[in-house]
């Protein structure tokens, strides 16, 4: 007769946890063999889930962390860089003269120099660029002489003779009764048979101002202020100078 089943021995090695023979008896008493149930491995993991949830949150507290601070440098740097970046994009703009006052039918003023005309429409160059207006939409045309700054070279200007360049240094003043912003002097060289051999321009180191639409400029200059300035104009070798004309560029911004 058959003592134990193959689901009741099953049950027993499944839920014996330590380690003792049992007798299996086949169909004849007796015969029978010793069989050893080894422990079962403890597959528990090393750190509870408890442990190893607090683990993941404070790696995930760490990152966040460490994203804020970068979010923090990078706007500090921007802040810092925000004024370098202005005074490059100035230093190459070539701002128009504002020598004219444009009133339109429907208020709007636009100041620039009309560099055109005809008996419909005039263009007229602004700081932002060429503006056409039809002649119809025009209230009023001033001249803006009088809201000029008057700015004047204070004696000549000292010359350092190099290889390769000239360096241009001097003085200017504003003696008008208004402020010229983003004053700007251009030196050109001339050969004898009046060509031009070579010019440059470099915005003078004026007072810092801020304008409404952002923009910083350290090269403004009020009423009764003056003004240093430096230009390097490279001289391409081969080319004799034979006079030198400089002239200064301003504009006018409320």
């Amino acid at each position: 007769m058959r003592v134990v089943t193959t689901s009741l021995l099953s049950s027993l090695l499944v839920g014996l946890g330590s380690v003792m023979p049992i007798t299996v008896l086949g169909q004849d008493e007796g015969a029978g063999a010793t069989v050893e149930i080894l422990p079962q491995k403890d597959r528990s993991p090393a750190v509870s889930a408890r442990e190893f949830y607090d683990v993941k949150m404070s790696l995930g507290e760490l990152r966040q962390q460490m994203n804020q601070l970068r979010v923090d440098v990078e706007a500090y740097r921007s802040r810092e860089m925000t004024p370098d970046i202005y005074r490059t994009i100035l230093k190459q703009l070539q701002p128009p003269n504002m020598t004219h006052e444009v009133v339109l039918t429907n208020g709007t003023v636009v100041r620039g120099n009309i560099t055109s005309e005809n008996i419909d429409q005039l263009t007229i160059e602004t700081s932002l660029g060429l503006l056409t207006l039809n002649k119809s939409d025009i209230r009023s045309i001033d001249e803006m002489t009088h809201l000029q700054p008057k700015l004047d070279f204070m004696g000549d200007a000292k010359v350092e003779l190099h290889d390769t360049h000239r360096l241009y240094v001097g003085k200017l003043r504003n003696s008008g009764i208004s402020r010229g912003d983003f004053v700007r002097v251009i030196f050109r060289l001339w050969n004898a048979q009046a060509e031009l051999v070579a010019v440059d321009s470099a915005f003078v180191d004026g007072s810092t101002r801020a304008y409404l639409s952002g923009v910083i400029t350290d090269s403004a200059l009020g009423p009764g202020q003056e003004a240093d300035y430096r230009v390097r104009v490279e001289v391409p070798s081969g080319n004799p100078v034979s006079y030198v004309t400089r002239e200064i560029h301003f504009e006018h911004r409320d």
